[in-house]
């Protein structure tokens, strides 16, 4: 039992050391197919509270309604 946990923890910590190799960023200035994606912009969106309120003979708690303004657009760098 003890021989299969010092296996298992060997063979992570080699795993883990090859996957941090390749994460290295490249020395050369070619783009990447990651660099030339465009990016994405956040949509813009407004919130409005509506506060506590009794309608007939409910109760209905106080809440944000979230209205976008903008969509969210793609932009080229």
């Amino acid at each position: 039992m003890n021989r299969k946990r010092i296996a298992l923890f060997i063979l992570l910590l080699k795993l883990s050391s090859c996957s941090s190799m390749t994460n290295k960023p490249s020395s050369d200035k070619s783009k990447t197919k990651e660099e030339e994606a465009p990016s994405l912009i956040a949509p813009e969106v407004r919130r409005l509270w509506v506060p506590d309120k009794i309608e007939n003979d409910q109760y209905v708690k106080g809440h944000f309604i979230y209205f976008i303004e903008k969509e969210a657009q793609w932009k080229l760098q």
